[in-house]
């Protein structure tokens, strides 16, 4: 690959990335309070130690850092798994755990690829 076409692979990475990430953020509001709220547990609580989390990272992916990008990964494990559990367990929430595991599965696969063009270039 040519120097070009590894920064556009690492633009579009980061550009998927940051798409993906801001529908998850949007996903846990919506779900817990709209679409399918928390029966058994106020939904505030719920909402800040599930969204807290994602907005960590924040800072680090709007200035592209890779470092930021790389732990972000180890992050989207507790996204991945509360979709696939979600699938699993719940009646109602199938296709919202699906959307949550689908997008931690896209934001995990662009940050590595946004990570690896990143090292490419820096080489």
């Amino acid at each position: 690959m040519t120097r070009e076409q590894i920064l556009r692979t690492g633009i579009r990475a980061r550009l998927l990335t940051l798409v993906a990430y801001f529908f998850l953020l949007a996903l846990i509001p919506l779900w817990i309070f709209w679409l399918s709220p928390p029966r058994q547990l106020p939904p505030v609580p719920m909402f800040v130690i599930w969204w807290l989390p994602l907005l960590f990272p924040l800072p680090g992916l709007l200035r592209g850092k890779a470092y930021t990008y790389s732990w972000m990964c180890f992050l989207l494990i507790i996204y991945f798994c509360h979709g696939l559990v979600t699938v699993a367990v719940s009646d109602g929430d199938t296709r919202l755990g699906l959307l949550e595991a689908g997008l931690s599965v896209v934001i995990f696969l662009a940050a590595v690829t946004y990570v690896r063009s990143i090292r490419k270039l820096n080489a």
